[in-house]
């Protein structure tokens, strides 16, 4: 029994079958792994929604827990856009420093006095107000 081992090429394969029309051909392992690795890309590409859809399933099954109750999985909130989660930080920010003007005015302080402190000019400190 003969076998020939080649690569995927297609001048290989018929080659081989003229050379030797009896033998079995047998591909690499590195060609085996590609041809399985583009299979594996071809069907989940072609059932990507099917495999969310299970995927999703999967996530939402109640779990048992050692104490006899039982749990269901909470999949994490999405994550904001980095614009958005920025957005946030500054608004977020200029609340801070918002309650912080007008934590220091209750207390007496001065415009000028106020925007030292914070590090605003007095226009804001006095928009602010």
């Amino acid at each position: 029994m003969e076998v020939i081992a080649r690569d995927r090429a297609q001048a290989y394969a018929e080659g081989a079958r003229h050379g030797a029309p009896a033998a079995t051909q047998v591909a690499d392992r590195f060609h085996l792994l590609q041809n399985l690795a583009e299979a594996l890309t071809q069907v989940c590409t072609t059932h990507a929604t099917a495999l969310d859809a299970v995927n999703a399933a999967g996530c939402q099954l109640p779990v048992s827990l050692p104490d006899g109750t039982v749990a269901v999985p909470v999949p994490p909130p999405p994550t904001p856009p980095p614009e958005q989660e920025r957005a946030a930080r500054r608004a977020a920010h200029r609340q801070a420093t918002y309650a912080t003007v007008w934590a220091l005015h209750r207390q007496g302080w001065t415009v000028r006095a106020i925007a030292g402190q914070v590090g605003r000019s007095c226009r804001t400190i006095e928009r602010y107000l």
